[in-house]
């Protein structure tokens, strides 16, 4: 912090505390989420470089490719379909373009209303993602 009464050292010191802020922020975070916690991993998150594992459109994505040779192309689309309002929805209500499946957990879907957005077997896909690497809280 910058000791001084000039409005540009103000404006600095109130610019480093909010950086401050972030970083506690997204510290805490890495707590919750049972993450190791070093200083690369908080600057990579603070950044938006973190690598968090999968994501939820990537699941579409790996759905989609797997699900083609499989189905037809009558019943493939509605998984585009499904994929371009979640697309949506996370843009509207999360304020992101996609979200790391670590942090999509039931409560939130649900709070969400999302549950009824998606397929079957991409919902089976999701709680089989779940039951092996998170709590189903």
């Amino acid at each position: 912090m910058v000791k001084s009464w000039k409005d540009e050292y103000k404006n600095l010191n109130s610019f480093l505390e909010q950086v401050r802020t972030i970083l506690v922020e997204h510290y805490q975070d890495l707590v919750v989420e049972n993450e190791e916690i070093t200083p690369t991993s908080v600057k990579n998150r603070f950044l938006g470089k973190d690598d968090s594992g999968y994501s939820l459109l990537e699941l579409f994505d790996y759905h989609n490719d797997q699900m083609q040779k499989v189905l037809k192309w009558g019943t493939l689309k509605n998984y585009f379909t499904t994929k371009k309002y979640m697309v949506l929805f996370l843009e509207a209500h999360l304020k992101r373009k996609d979200i790391p499946l670590t942090l999509v957990n039931y409560p939130v879907l649900l709070a969400q209303g999302s549950l009824q957005l998606i397929p079957g077997s991409l919902y089976k896909s999701i709680f089989l993602y779940w039951g092996i690497t998170c709590n189903m809280t």
